[in-house]
């Protein structure tokens, strides 16, 4: 019966199915971008559609010292956990200054995404194109490389490119410790460079819904590991958005001269 309401819990039984079965992730950082205090929660729901293909839904919201920041996206892919994954996916995120001078800043990405798995290394990369009114347009896209390290300790690096940033240098440190109270908790830390200046580091946390399974397995059998595009989106309009231009400064007090 419940098979035939929503048989996408059926697909997720199959052995070799793109989603074992629907699953969420929550993660909380903070750290430091461009020299001030940043602070980003983000959640991903990934749910199996057919026995290959999943729909993922992504949302982050946070803060730094300019103001708000917050996005959504929805990627829809096909995956075969002993392969790889194709698909594509939209996101959107918007920036909030709270300076009383700019504007809302708003910018929207298309893309294409993939990942080839290699034993206990996957090699991924994004593809698109960006908009927004008040934002470069331009292509954007990241190369990434990843090994584990056992089942439960990630190390990745790459690189990437967006018209704000220009050439991106990005790294990705992950671990799941195997906590009895919590299996599905993580401590990450994420580090990236790049052009105009650009610099962030941020650590947390992640938790993982879900049966006990090793790190790997989660990322290649429940969600998968590209960005949450909403995070990767707002965090890129926010390192963009032009400083307020500083105050002028006051004008020197007139000296009235008496005539004798």
């Amino acid at each position: 019966m419940a098979a035939a309401i929503w048989p996408a819990s059926a697909y997720a039984q199959q052995p070799g199915a793109a989603v074992s079965a629907t699953n969420w992730d929550f993660g909380l950082a903070g750290g430091v971008r461009d020299g001030d205090g940043a602070f980003v929660a983000d959640a991903m729901v990934t749910l199996p559609i057919t026995p290959s293909t999943g729909l993922r839904l992504d949302g982050a919201a946070g803060s730094t010292q300019e103001g708000f920041l917050g996005g959504a996206a929805a990627h829809y892919f096909w995956r075969d956990p002993a392969k790889g994954l194709v698909g594509g996916f939209v996101a959107w995120g918007t920036a909030d200054p709270n300076d009383g001078i700019r504007n809302r800043q708003d910018l929207t990405r298309v893309g294409i995404e993939g990942e080839v798995y290699l034993g206990n290394t996957t090699l991924l990369g994004v593809a698109g194109g960006q908009f927004s009114p008040q934002l470069k347009d331009g292509f954007f896209g990241r190369l990434m490389a990843e090994q584990y390290i056992g089942d439960n300790f990630m190390v990745a690096l790459g690189g990437g490119w967006d018209p704000q940033r220009e050439g991106l240098g990005i790294g990705h440190l992950e671990w799941q410790p195997g906590n009895s109270a919590i299996p599905g908790l993580t401590l990450f830390v994420d580090g990236a460079v790049g052009g105009n200046n650009f610099e962030q580091v941020m650590a947390g946390i992640r938790v993982y819904s879900g049966a006990p399974k090793s790190l790997k397995d989660r990322h290649r059998q429940d969600t998968f590991r590209q960005d949450n595009e909403a995070k990767t989106t707002t965090l890129s309009i926010g390192q963009n958005a032009p400083k307020a231009p500083p105050a002028p400064a006051a004008p020197p007090p007139e000296v009235e001269m008496e005539v004798n």
